[in-house]
């Protein structure tokens, strides 16, 4: 097999020679080489043209019946008619299915797979120096049957190991992704001047262990650390008089608050009182109406048992004045007074309907002042919620700012303490160790490496300058990677993974603390990050080491490259139907 490294005019893939096969519209053909990006056919019969587009079928074998094929589009990208040969170059291939081209073609760079018509080559040529060797001499054929028997057995044992390293090569593109951009960082604490001066002596030198507190260096300028001192008395007094600003301020505000809680509360009063009386009101207007309700169904009922009477009365008349018994008169006379009670009834009902509907109104807090309903008990109710809020908001508003009060008033005790720190003469600066306000001696903040001392003997320091570069012993190493955008979507804060550092020969178990994928493409149109699609190793993933000794992290440098390895959050539908599309 022949690999074909891409030349800069046309190809931007690594090609190889390894046998395939296409076939277009029912006909099948040679590929001469093939990559990730395109491939070429030998021997084309069917008429195109530059920038076709052809759907074909791609297909690789492999020793041990591993035969693998997709369907995918192509263009034509250039015909030679001498030649008959065609290039074309791949349209729609799925991420997916490039990452397997690509695994196949590192495991024939590899040898971890070989190519069938490689093996059937070598085989042929064993069976015929076989064949050539029984001819020439008989006693040699069971020697060399015994020795083509061992070969094939050697075959078979070297193509099923091929097969299970490519197996296990597959699946672990398909569930890991390796991480090849991510490096050792360890962090430098500066050692910084807190005042100016001149740096007098030195007591470490670079690459020097030191241990927390452990003199670095002196600094002494007499008129330089006394006027330190004024300034910094200045700055006090300054932010002094910004503090006592602020707190009259805020007794402006808090007279204004109480302002505000006494109206709220004077408020909530009022409409409380309201509320009261609304509800005296309607507590009188349901007794009265209780009392009209007894009386319309007492007389209701008194009306039904006489309408009924008199309708039997008349019924009675009637029949009696067809026998002849009663005179027509009396019939008459009955007949009227029914029909009195009657309209009487009626009226009786309405009546009674009026005040059950009077009682269904004073129960929703309305009730009849004679001529319509009237109430406003609902809304006194919100009214009064309302004010109440308002009183719990006054009063909260006044007890915060008290509160913000009382802390500038400490905070203004504070600084005058400070002062009168400031004005002895003993006093002790940062983390100068000596009582004198002539020199300073700085101490390390933490047990580390001297990595770089930016300061000689003799030379003048100013305030807020880096003196001593310090690399603190840590006890996690930390690792920073850079992902994709669509990467970094298969990680998350609290993940385990795999980090081999080359250097040491070791691999170390590393979780994830941090994530940020800020660093993606901006869209100036929309205002958006563009996570998704984006090739640039723009998200930034930071890692913690939690399985390493003392003495290997004796051994770590910044910058250390690391490969990290980390399972794929596989979406199982995806995988399936990659492979019922390519693996037959």
């Amino acid at each position: 097999m022949e690999i074909k490294q891409p030349t800069r005019e046309h190809r931007a893939y690594l090609r190889v020679t390894a046998p395939a096969r296409v076939a277009i519209d029912g006909c099948n053909y040679t590929v001469n080489n093939w990559s990730i990006g395109g491939l070429c056919i030998s021997d084309f019969s069917q008429t195109t043209l530059v920038g076709d587009c052809l759907p074909i079928q791609f297909s690789l074998s492999f020793k041990g019946g591993i035969n693998i094929s997709t369907n995918t589009l192509i263009e034509v990208v250039w015909i030679s008619s001498d030649t008959k040969k065609l290039g074309v170059r791949f349209l729609n291939l799925t991420k997916i299915e490039t990452e397997f081209l690509q695994q196949a073609i590192d495991s024939l760079q590899t040898g971890e797979i070989i190519p069938l018509e490689t093996i059937e080559g070598i085989n042929n040529r064993d069976e015929t120096s076989n064949s050539s060797q029984l001819e020439s001499t008989k006693p040699a054929l069971n020697r060399n049957n015994y020795k083509l028997v061992l070969s094939s057995v050697g075959y078979i044992f070297a193509g099923g190991a091929i097969v299970f390293y490519t197996l296990l090569s597959l699946q672990k593109s398909f569930t890991q992704m390796e991480i090849k951009s991510a490096a050792l960082t360890q962090p430098i604490e500066p050692v910084i001047s807190t005042n100016s001066g001149t740096l007098s002596q030195l007591y470490v030198r670079e690459g020097m262990k030191v241990q927390a507190g452990q003199p670095l260096l002196r600094i002494n300028d007499e008129e330089i650390a006394r006027s330190n001192i004024d300034n910094e008395i200045n700055n006090v007094n300054a932010i002094a008089r910004n503090k006592i600003d602020n707190i009259d301020a805020l007794n402006q505000k808090i007279e204004l608050s109480r302002l505000e809680l006494a109206e709220a509360e004077a408020a909530l009063q009022k409409v409380a009182a309201l509320r009261q009386r609304e509800i005296e009101k309607l507590q009188l207007a349901k007794l009265v109406n209780q009392n009209k309700l007894n009386a319309a169904r007492a007389k209701f009922d008194s009306l039904t048992i006489q309408y009924k009477a008199a309708k039997n009365s008349l019924s009675r008349l009637t029949t009696l004045l067809q026998a002849g018994a009663v005179s027509n008169e009396m019939v008459e006379t009955a007949n009227a007074k029914l029909a009195e009670i009657e309209g009487n009834l009626k009226i009786a009902k309405a009546e009674l309907e009026i005040a059950q509907a009077a009682a269904s109104s004073l129960n929703n807090g309305d009730y009849y002042n004679g001529s319509a309903f009237v109430g406003e008990l609902s809304r006194l109710t919100v009214d009064v919620k309302d004010a109440e809020r308002k009183v719990k908001i006054a009063a909260s508003r006044a007890i915060a700012l008290s509160q913000e009060r009382e802390q500038y008033k400490k905070e203004v005790q504070n600084l005058e303490r400070q002062k009168e720190i400031l004005r002895q003469p003993g006093r002790t600066l940062g983390n100068r160790k000596e009582k004198n306000p002539f020199y300073s001696i700085y101490t390390s903040p933490t047990s580390g490496t001297i990595v770089r001392i930016a300061k000689s003997p003799g030379n003048k320091v100013t305030r807020n300058e880096p003196l001593i570069l310090l690399q603190p012993e840590i006890a996690q190493p930390i690792i920073e990677a850079y992902l994709t955008q669509d990467q970094v979507t298969q990680v998350s804060i609290g993940d385990k993974v795999t980090a081999v550092i080359p250097e040491l020969g070791r691999s170390y178990q590393a979780q994830i603390v941090n994530i940020d994928r800020t660093g993606g493409l901006l869209d100036e149109v929309r205002g958006q990050y563009q996570f998704q699609g984006s090739e640039d190793q723009s998200a930034y993933v930071k890692l913690l080491i939690t399985d390493m000794n003392r003495d290997e992290k004796s051994k770590l440098t910044a910058g250390m490259p690391v490969k990290l390895e980390i399972a794929k959050r596989l979406n199982i539908f995806e995988r399936l139907g990659f492979f019922n599309r390519n693996v037959k």
